[in-house]
């Protein structure tokens, strides 16, 4: 059989094999996570120390996850921002520092419950860089 995740989130499929006269009974779990749909950031404009951030909305997504720096390769100096509202699909980044370039990532998370645990599930990151005014 097969088993068709419409969402993202985590599915566990059990195999099993019953014993005979040849081979002893088995039995195998696997799971498989299924990340959301990655984001599209549409925009990503300079203010007067702001940049202005748009994205599309992620299927399935529990909420988003923002990270910013100077740094190209967003190594050093990186600020987070946790969206929890699936539904935005917009942000402004403010207190930025005047006539710097800033590289911006974002990406979707789905929340999942497994064994008592929660745990993330991410979709790839989307970059852009903006310049702020």
């Amino acid at each position: 059989g097969y088993v068709t995740l419409k969402k993202p989130g985590r599915a566990i499929i059990t195999v099993s094999t019953e014993e005979t006269d040849y081979y002893s009974a088995g039995k195998v779990k696997i799971t498989v996570n299924v990340k959301p749909q990655s984001v599209i950031l549409k925009a990503a404009s300079g203010k007067k120390k702001q940049a202005q951030l748009r994205w599309s909305k992620s299927n399935g997504a529990s909420g988003y996850e923002i990270q910013y720096s100077t740094d190209s390769k967003l190594k050093k100096g990186v600020k987070k921002i946790v969206i929890n509202n699936a539904g935005t699909t917009k942000r402004t980044l403010s207190k930025l520092k005047r006539h710097k370039k800033y590289y911006v990532r974002i990406r979707a998370y789905k929340t999942v419950n497994s064994g008592g645990k929660s745990t993330k599930l991410y979709s790839g990151w989307r970059k852009k860089a903006v310049r702020v005014k």
